[in-house]
C-alpha cells in the first residue's frame, strides 16, 4: 500500500523574559490555520486605511473578513467554541507602516485566554500567512523578524489573532514597535528532507538555517523522541538522520540558545501514514456531472456542482472532517443546464464562474455567468451576473481574482473561421456585479477544454495553453501574459517548449518559490517546466515527475507549503486510477519515486473513468474528492 509522510512544522519563538512558549491546548496544524484564513491575494486593503501602528481590540478591520469575533467595548472577544467542524475564531487587524525600517515585534495584550492562541502575520513576499503560537500571558511581545517582503507596497501589514480547539480570548490591544534595548532571541529552524515515504524510510534533518539577529547561537539541542530529554547538545548546528520503522507520528524538537541566554524552539512532526483511505462518507449530490471543491469554506468542505435539476447547486459538509453531509444539495441557479464551472475565493467567500445552456441542445443559447456567495460558508448566494455575450462559448477555462476583481478565461468558437480562441473578461467591481468587455488573449487556434489556466504571476494575469500548428505532428506549450495588471490588453504569447504534448489534457500553472511552473502531460508522462527568473522570460529543461497511463484532469495544488499534483489515469479495459504526488520541497525540484493511488477500479473500465479529481487538505491531512461516471462521489484521506 502506498504511504505518506505528512510534514508539520510549527514555529515557537521565545525570548528570555517575554518569550513565547507552547500554549496549553494540543497543537493545531499551521496548514489548517493557513487554509481557514482568507488567502492574502483575496484581501484587498483599502487605500483609505490609515490605522497606524497601534489598535485596540475592537478595531479589527471592518473591510476584511473575521469569524466568530464580537466587540465588547474596546475589546474583541474570540470564541472558537461552537464554530463549524471545531474550527477557529479570528479577527484581522490592518496596520499601516509605510516608513517602518526597524526589526519589529507585535505587542499583544489579551485577557481571558483559554486554550490555543495563535497570531498570523501577512507575508506578501510568499503570499502566505506566517503563524506563531502564543502563550496565555496578559501582555506578550512577539517578534516576527525582518519585515522585508512582509509589508505590502502601500505599507499595509495584516495581523490575524486566532483561537482554536474550543478556545476563548479577549483581545485588548495590539501594537507594532521596535523591541526594547537588550538581547533579541534567536530564530530556530529545523529542516527535514522527507515528505513522503513508506516505513521504513530515512529522514535527514539539518538545523543549519537557524540564526541570531544580534549575536550568535552558542547551543543547539535536539530532542529526537519528544520525551523532554535533549539527546543531542552541541555548539554547532547538528545535521543527521533517523529512521522511521513503523506508522505513527515522530516529533523532533530543536532548541537554540544565543550568547545572551535567549532561546527559541522549532518542532517538526513527521508522520508515517498508511496511504489513501476511503472516508466512508455518504455524499449526497444526486445527479453529478461536473463539480469543483472549496476545501475550507468557513471550516468545512463545499462542493459546487450539477444538481438534480441539472442547474448549479452546492453541497457543504456538516463538519470540518467531511464525514457528515446533508441529505441532498441546495440550488444556486436553476435557470439552465450547467456545462462546466470553476470556483475561487473572493473577499473570503466562494465564487463561481460557469457556463449555462439555457436551451439544452442549442449551442447558440450558452450563457457565461458569475455568482458570489454571501457568506464564507457558501450556504447563501447572491444573484448570478450575466457576462458579456460572445459568438459561441465552448467552456469556462479559468477563474481568478485579478487586481482585487474577479476575472474569467473562456474559450470561444468562431464559426466563420472554424477556430477556437481564448478570451478574458474582468469585472468592473470587486464583487462581480458588472463586467467589462472581453479581450482576446491569443490569435492561435487553441483547445484548452475545462482546465483552470488563469493566474496572476509577476503582477499580471497569465495563461498557459497547448497549440498544435497546422500540419505539424508536434505541440507547442505557450504562455500568454497581459500587458497590464488588470488584463485589459495582452502581449503576444510566447513559446515555452515544443514537444509531443498530449494536448487533450491542458497544462496547469503554479508559482513555486517565486518562479512560474507549468505541469503538463506528454503522452504517458507528467512533466514540470520552471522559469529560471521571476519574470518567466526564460525556462529550465523539463523535469519528469511521474510515469502514468492515459491521463487527464491534471491539477496543481498546495499541500502544507509544498506543491502537489493530482490527475486521473486510465488504462483502457484494465484499470482507472486517481493519482497524487507531493514534492519533497517548496520549489518542486525534488519529487518521490512514484505517485500514490487514491482509488482504483477493477477490470473492464472502458465504459467509465474518473470525471473529477479535486485534491486539497482537510483537518490537517491531504484529501481528495474523486468521481467516476455512474458512481457516487467519494472522499479519500491520506492518513
Amino acid at each position: 500500500m502506498k504511504s505518506a509522510v505528512v510534514l508539520i512544522i510549527i514555529l515557537f519563538l521565545a525570548g528570555c523574559s517575554s518569550g513565547l512558549q507552547p500554549g496549553t491546548s494540543s497543537p493545531v496544524h499551521p496548514a489548517t490555520l493557513h487554509q481557514q484564513l482568507p488567502p492574502l491575494d483575496s484581501l484587498a486593503r483599502s487605500s483609505s486605511e490609515t490605522s497606524g501602528a497601534e489598535l485596540n481590540g475592537a478595531e479589527y478591520s471592518a473591510l476584511l473578513p473575521s469569524q466568530h469575533a464580537a466587540i465588547d467595548g474596546n475589546n474583541c472577544v474570540l470564541t472558537a467554541s461552537g464554530s463549524t467542524g471545531g474550527g477557529i475564531a479570528f479577527a484581522i487587524y490592518s496596520f499601516s507602516l509605510p516608513d517602518y525600517t526597524g526589526e519589529p515585534e507585535l505587542v499583544l495584550q489579551c485577557s481571558s485566554v483559554v486554550g490555543g492562541l495563535y497570531v498570523g502575520f501577512s507575508d506578501y513576499g510568499s503570499g502566505r500567512w506566517k503563524f506563531v503560537q502564543a502563550d496565555s500571558a496578559a501582555t506578550q511581545n512577539i517578534p516576527f523578524g525582518n519585515p522585508s517582503g512582509m509589508i505590502a507596497a502601500d505599507g499595509g501589514f495584516l495581523v490575524a489573532v486566532l483561537v482554536a480547539e474550543d478556545a476563548v480570548a479577549t483581545v485588548e490591544r495590539l501594537a507594532i514597535g521596535t523591541p526594547p534595548a537588550g538581547n533579541a532571541p534567536p530564530v530556530a529552524v529545523l529542516n527535514v528532507d522527507n515528505a513522503f515515504g513508506e516505513a521504513p524510510f530515512t529522514v535527514n534533518y539539518d538545523a543549519g538555517s537557524s540564526s541570531d539577529p544580534d549575536g550568535s547561537i552558542t547551543l543547539f539541542e535536539l530532542d529526537l523522541d519528544d520525551d523532554g530529554t535533549y539527546e543531542i547538545s552541541e555548539a554547532t548546528a547538528p545535521a543527521g538522520s533517523f529512521d522511521v520503522t513503523e506508522e505513527g507520528s515522530y516529533p523532533v524538537r530543536l532548541r537554540v540558545t544565543d550568547d545572551g541566554g535567549a532561546s527559541s524552539m522549532a518542532l517538526v512532526v513527521v508522520t508515517a501514514g498508511s496511504g489513501w483511505q476511503d472516508s466512508g462518507a455518504a455524499i449526497n449530490t444526486d445527479t453529478y456531472v461536473a463539480g469543483r471543491v472549496d476545501f475550507h469554506a468557513d471550516g468545512a468542505p463545499l462542493i459546487v456542482h450539477t444538481g438534480n435539476d441539472f442547474g448549479l447547486s452546492y453541497t457543504r459538509a456538516l463538519d470540518g472532517t467531511g464525514n457528515s453531509w446533508p441529505a441532498g444539495p441546495s440550488a444556486i441557479d436553476s435557470n439552465g443546464f450547467l456545462r462546466n464551472l470553476f470556483i475561487a475565493k473572493l473577499l473570503g467567500r466562494p465564487c463561481v464562474a460557469y457556463l449555462m445552456d439555457i436551451d439544452e441542445g442549442a449551442t447558440e443559447d450558452f450563457e457565461l455567468r458569475f455568482v458570489l456567495a454571501q457568506n464564507a460558508a457558501g450556504t447563501a448566494w447572491g444573484t448570478p451576473a450575466l457576462l458579456p455575450e460572445t459568438e459561441l462559448m465552448q467552456a469556462v477555462v479559468g477563474l481568478a481574482v485579478v487586481d482585487g476583481n474577479p476575472a474569467v478565461l473562456f474559450q470561444q468558437f468562431v464559426h466563420s473561421e472554424s477556430k477556437n480562441y481564448l478570451y478574458y473578461v474582468r469585472a468592473n467591481d470587486n464583487q462581480g456585479d458588472t463586467w467589462g468587455s472581453p479581450v482576446k488573449v491569443s490569435e492561435l487556434d487553441v483547445t484548452i477544454e475545462e482546465q483552470s489556466n488563469l493566474m496572476v504571476f509577476g503582477g499580471v494575469p497569465c495563461v498557459a495553453f497547448a497549440h498544435s500548428p497546422l500540419g505539424s505532428p508536434d505541440t507547442q506549450l505557450r504562455l500568454a501574459r497581459a500587458a497590464d495588471v488588470q488584463g485589459s490588453s495582452w502581449q503576444a504569447d510566447e513559446l515555452v517548449i515544443q514537444t509531443d504534448l498530449f494536448d487533450s489534457c491542458p497544462p496547469t500553472m503554479a508559482e513555486l518559490d517565486g518562479k512560474l511552473a507549468i505541469a503538463y502531460l506528454n503522452f504517458s508522462n507528467v512533466y514540470i517546466i520552471r522559469s529560471t527568473d521571476d519574470t518567466a522570460s526564460s525556462w529550465d529543461s523539463p523535469q519528469l515527475i511521474a510515469d502514468t497511463a492515459f491521463s487527464f484532469s491534471l491539477a496543481f495544488h498546495d499541500s502544507f507549503g509544498h506543491p502537489a499534483l493530482s490527475w486521473s489515469s486510465l488504462t483502457p479495459h484494465t484499470i482507472a486510477e486517481a493519482k497524487y504526488i507531493r514534492a519533497l520541497d517548496s520549489s518542486g525540484s525534488s519529487w518521490p519515486a512514484s505517485a500514490s493511488v487514491i482509488t482504483s477500479s477493477t477490470d473492464n473500465v472502458s465504459s467509465f473513468s474518473y470525471s473529477m479529481v479535486e485534491a486539497g487538505t482537510l483537518n490537517g491531512l491531504p484529501a481528495a474528492f474523486t468521481s467516476r461516471l455512474s458512481e457516487a462521489l467519494k472522499l479519500s484521506i491520506l492518513k
